[in-house]
Formats: structure tokens, sequence, C-alpha cells
């Protein structure tokens, strides 16, 4: 799983370099929790997956396209061309490879006066991108969902309280695995 997020951050308690680290942390189980529901895919364990020799001596790419830089969760390595998963996939000898890549973004609702002040509520919004290469190079599954939290927090100006919206964001991230799990079990 990568993340990556374009976010205006401008108060001094935002900390988001840090808090996007510790979100992808946390993400991670939410993602494979909710991903073993399903009936239609077999997991392999993550930890099978990511301590095996075969992984290791997998080698992937540094995280980064044109001027995006992706986090990686812990353990985890970066392959951008499909070859590389394919070849991976035949490796760890499973039938194919999923790739997630989420992005979180703040979602606002609120009143701009004077197109100065915004005065409202933010939510965390937590996007998915999947695909899932099997072991002969073909994309069998690719979908996009998105997933808003529960709860919002009230906001003043543009920048963001990661520290705040950190459990709305994996509240969000829980919701968009449930929906992308439920599009899975629908299209097979």
């Amino acid at each position: 799983g990568t993340v990556s997020g374009l976010v205006k951050a401008a108060s001094s308690d935002s900390g988001y370099s840090n808090a996007a680290d510790k979100l992808v942390k946390e993400s991670v189980p939410i993602l494979y929790r909710e991903l073993k529901k399903t009936k239609t895919l077999r997991l392999a364990a993550e930890e099978t997956v990511i301590r095996s020799p075969a992984y290791a001596r997998a080698k992937g790419s540094e995280p980064k396209v044109l001027w995006h830089r992706f986090l990686l969760a812990d353990g985890y390595k970066y392959f951008p061309e499909e070859e590389d998963l394919t070849a991976l996939a035949k490796t760890l000898r499973v039938d194919g490879v999923i790739i997630v890549n989420i992005t979180y973004t703040v979602g606002s609702s609120g009143v701009n006066l004077f197109g100065l002040l915004h005065l409202g509520t933010q939510r965390g919004v937590t996007r998915l991108d999947v695909t899932a290469i099997d072991r002969n190079g073909e994309t069998v599954w690719r979908d996009s969902v998105s997933g808003k939290s529960d709860d919002s927090i009230g906001a003043i100006g543009e920048s963001a309280n990661f520290v705040k919206l950190h459990p709305l964001f994996l509240n969000a991230t829980e919701h968009a695995v449930q929906d992308l799990v439920a599009r899975l079990e629908q299209r097979i």
C-alpha cells in the first residue's frame, strides 16, 4: 500500500508528514481486515509475504512519480512496472498481487466570507485506487472508491489539523474499503 496526499497544511500543529506516516501504518490493518472478509479473494497473510525470502530478494523502485513521493507502509516495496508485479506473483507462488494506493484529503464544507475566511467543517476523505495483476500479467481487478468519515471537526481558515483529523481519516478508510469489498462481491 502506498499513500499520497496533497493538502494545504498551514497551522503549526498540522504535523502533516509525521501524521501521514502514522496514518499509513494504521490504515494497513484496516485494509487487511476488511479485504479478508471477501469471499472472492483469499489473501496471503501480510507477514508471510513481506517476510518471505522471495520478497526480500525482489528489488523495488524508489517510490516516486514525477514530483510525487509516495509513503510506503512498513516493510513494503514499490513496484511501478507490471512485469515486476507479474514476476513477484510467480516468485511468491500466489495467483496475483494487489496494489492499493491510498490518498487522504480533507473534505470541507462551509462559508467563504469576502473570499477570506472559511468557516465550516472538515471531514476525513480517503480514496482507494486498487489494481490486481495476476501471474500472467493480466489486470484482473481495477477499482477506485472514496470513503468519508462519519464525524467532522469545526474549521476556520483553510489549514488542516491532522492531529484531530487522524481518527476521521481512519474511519473514512474503513468506509472506503468496505465499499470496495461490496463492489467486488457484486461484480463476481
